[in-house]
């Protein structure tokens, strides 16, 4: 863990040097490549040693990045809520040394260790994608993704998506609202069932009526299939070359802790 720690606090310092913009100020690319990257050694990580000091480590690029502590809590239980099926029911599916009985189910100390594990990898590649990925905004997320010669239209639905979710959800809300307002109550019978069908429907439409008007604005602009994000071929700073040395050298640790 030292050596991972050493390395979390170079983070932070190529954050304080780059530029006068903070942590905040790393290149996009940078950010994005080193999230995949990073995720792809957690998750071959083996060895409880290296496990926890790569759930350390990306829990201390969540504070280095400054991300809400509140937000990421939240987001980390709705993750393990999912993973939750897996940890209860694999320790029952995979053979090994008896750990103890329910009822005519055994559980493996094998399967255990296995269902932890994958809740830690889990936990670990989500904190260090808050982190990196999570913390940029739209924009940066754009030019991030075309620095990285994305092809352009998934770099459009993905900006798009990004910013017209928000707008569909409000108008998701605006018609639940008006259902509300007719003395709707939602019941496990057919007219419920039918009222969430039609509320569907009518979202999709309005969904596909703003696509258009948003597509014909944008052509009335000038699009032409090619966004220009400004500044998308800068080169690195000084920061952003710290920033890259310190977490290889925080992979190179983790993986020599798990003796890969």
């Amino acid at each position: 863990m030292g050596r991972a720690g050493t390395a979390t606090e170079g983070v932070a310092a190529a954050g304080a040097g780059n530029g006068g913009g903070g942590i905040s100020a790393i290149d996009a690319r940078l950010r994005i490549a080193a999230a995949l990257i990073l995720a792809i050694v957690i998750v071959a990580l083996r060895g409880w040693p290296a496990l926890i000091a790569a759930l350390g480590f990306a829990a201390a690029l969540t504070a280095v990045f400054r991300c809400p502590w509140r937000t990421t809590l939240r987001r980390l239980l709705a993750i393990d809520s999912i993973l939750v099926l897996v940890v209860l029911t694999l320790p029952f599916s995979e053979p090994g040394v008896p750990l103890f009985s329910a009822g005519p189910l055994t559980a493996s100390r094998e399967g255990a260790e296995r269902a932890l594990a994958i809740l830690l990898k889990a936990n670990a590649v989500a904190l260090v994608m808050f982190a990196l990925i999570g913390t940029l905004d739209v924009v940066g997320l754009g030019r991030g993704l075309a620095g990285l010669r994305l092809p352009p239209p998934l770099v459009h639905l993905l900006l798009l998506v990004a910013r017209y979710v928000e707008v569909i959800g409000q108008e998701r809300r605006r018609l639940r609202q008006a259902m509300t307002a007719r003395a709707f109550r939602p019941r496990s019978d057919g007219r419920s069932w039918q009222a969430f069908g039609w509320l569907l429907g009518m979202l999709l439409v309005r969904a596909f009526a703003r696509a258009e008007r948003v597509s014909g604005a944008m052509r009335c602009r000038g699009f032409r299939g090619q966004l220009d994000f400004a500044g998308e071929a800068a080169g690195l700073t000084r920061g952003d070359g710290l920033f890259a040395a310190a977490l290889v050298i925080a992979a190179l640790s983790l993986i020599g802790l798990a003796g890969l």
